[in-house]
């Protein structure tokens, strides 16, 4: 057996940082979709506005899961 480079609660403590600062972008996300509110004409469907709002959506949606895996990796629920 070899040595260990980190141990099992700094692991746990870089997968948690990394995962943490990955997953804030969701905060960028929601400050991007808020300021598409509102852009665009009324009555007409702009494909690019749409395609960016389903984005920022994803990345909220990931940003959520990657936050929702660390509180069960943490055994919070």
């Amino acid at each position: 057996m070899s040595p260990t480079i980190l141990s099992d609660s700094a692991f746990r403590w870089t997968v948690t940082v990394l995962t943490l600062a990955a997953s804030l972008w969701a905060l960028y996300d929601i400050v991007l979709i808020a300021k598409l509110r509102g852009q665009g004409e009324p009555g007409k469907r702009d494909p690019l506005l749409s395609d960016k709002r389903f984005g920022y959506t994803i990345g909220i949606l990931l940003g959520l899961f990657a936050i929702s895996g660390l509180l069960r990796y943490h055994d919070v629920f």
